[in-house]
């Protein structure tokens, strides 16, 4: 479940039901979208804050892993909400995704077990853990 929560009384405003084990929650730079993964489903689900509606039930997919394999994660969206970027655990690659259409363009192949993101200040370039390693690269 997503709780929201209201940050002045910090009391629970509603519950959303959403797809078995989330993993990671982050709201875009703008805090109109709650993007939240989950890793047993496969999928990423794009929320509006304003009404707590689902926008967008994505389930990601890279060709040649089996679904078993595509655990989301991490979530990396850039301020501008142009590009999101989705942590696969040990599917080894983060998915790239267009924030407006919420299209899946590519999926990079990065390491054994993504699981984090985060971007640099100027968010030319997305770091990224892989079994207690740093791994860079540029978008």
């Amino acid at each position: 479940m997503v709780h929201w929560i209201n940050t002045k009384d910090y009391q629970i405003e509603e519950n959303t039901l959403v797809d078995p084990r989330p993993r990671a929650a982050s709201f875009t730079a703008d805090s109109q979208q709650l993007w939240v993964t989950s890793e047993m489903a496969g999928t990423l689900m794009i929320y509006d804050a304003a009404n707590k509606q689902l926008v967008k039930n994505l389930t990601l997919s890279v060709n040649g892993v089996n679904a078993d394999k595509i655990q989301p994660v991490g979530i990396a969206i850039d301020k501008q909400r142009q590009k999101a970027f989705v942590a696969l655990g040990p599917a080894n690659h983060v998915a790239v995704i267009n924030a407006q259409t919420y299209e899946i363009e590519k999926n990079l192949l990065v390491g054994a077990r993504v699981w984090n993101l985060a971007f640099s200040p100027d968010e030319k370039t997305l770091i990224h853990d892989q079994w207690l390693k740093q791994r860079h690269f540029h978008h």
